[in-house]
């Protein structure tokens, strides 16, 4: 409850603060291709700046025991003078909480970290954006790992595997629809 509070404070206070800026809607197709669905509100915040607020998750891909939920805040710096136009660089967090069961091997914990991206967005008509994007992230990870049928229980061990990883960051071909 207290995270989908957060959530909507935030949403509201992004939607608040833009008055009579660009505000848009978008999501990101490789992940819907993947069966993650995703959304994700961007406003633009200043000349040539944005803030977005990117939210996924999935359960159950393909039958395999699969859960996912995470969120995505992101600063954009559009290079080309406009927001939502062109050419842009954004630097943005990420939180993941997941527990997954692959083959045997159960996968189940938290991810933090945070990213670098860049991109390029070009516009379709007055209302619909195209967008291509990828980037880099640094995360952190923390884990219970263990296979099937192990004595091993997650309630009441610490987790068993952590460290950081470089991953690739917001990889993506998005769909934006611009509200105002």
């Amino acid at each position: 409850m207290k995270r989908r509070f957060t959530l909507i404070a935030l949403l509201w206070f992004l939607c608040t603060a833009a008055h009579a800026q660009m505000v848009a809607v978008k999501s990101n197709a490789l992940m819907d291709a993947g069966l993650i669905p995703n959304l994700e509100l961007e406003v633009s915040v200043k000349n040539r700046s944005t803030l977005g607020l990117m939210g996924f998750g999935s359960v159950n891909v393909l039958g395999q025991s699969f859960r996912t939920l995470g969120v995505a805040p992101e600063y954009r710096y559009w290079i080309g003078g406009r927001p939502m136009v062109h050419l842009y660089v954004g630097v943005g967090l990420l939180a993941v909480t997941y527990d997954i069961n692959w083959k045997g091997r159960i996968h189940k914990g938290d991810v933090v970290g945070g990213g670098l991206e860049f991109g390029y967005v070009k516009p379709l008509n007055k209302r619909w954006n195209m967008e291509i994007s990828g980037g880099t992230a640094l995360i952190g990870y923390y884990q219970h790992y263990y296979y099937e049928g192990d004595t091993y229980n997650p309630n009441t061990h610490h987790q068993n595997s952590h460290g950081f990883k470089m991953l690739p960051y917001k990889v993506g071909l998005s769909f934006a629809y611009i509200i105002k």
